[in-house]
C-alpha cells in the first residue's frame, strides 16, 4: 500500500538497503554494478518520496518501514503534502 501515491521502486530499495548498511555511494555503485551518479539519482528520488533531506533520516524511515529485500518488495512511505502544511501524512 502506498501513501499519497509514493512507493519506492525495487532499485531505490536496493540503494537504500546498502545505505542503511553504512555504505558510501561508491561502494553502493560497485555492489549494484551501477555508476555513482546513478546511485545519487536513486537516493535523491528515494529521499523525495520519503520526505527526508539526508542519509540518516532516510535510514531511520527505511528501518521503520522495513524497506528491505527480505520484506515485501513494496515500501509504503509517508510523504510531506501541501494539504497538511508539510507534515508527514499518517498511515491508515
Amino acid at each position: 500500500v502506498a501513501y499519497n501515491g509514493h512507493v519506492l521502486t525495487a532499485k531505490e530499495m536496493d540503494v537504500i538497503e546498502l545505505l542503511v548498511a553504512g555504505h558510501i555511494n561508491k561502494e553502493i555503485g560497485r555492489s549494484l554494478d551501477i555508476e555513482e551518479v546513478t546511485v545519487k539519482a536513486r537516493l535523491k528520488q528515494a529521499f523525495r518520496k520519503l520526505g527526508v533531506k539526508n542519509r540518516a533520516q532516510a535510514s531511520r524511515i527505511a528501518i521503520e518501514k522495513n524497506c528491505f529485500k527480505g520484506a515485501a518488495r513494496s515500501c509504503p512511505v509517508a510523504v510531506k503534502s501541501v494539504e497538511t502544511g508539510g507534515t508527514p501524512s499518517a498511515p491508515g
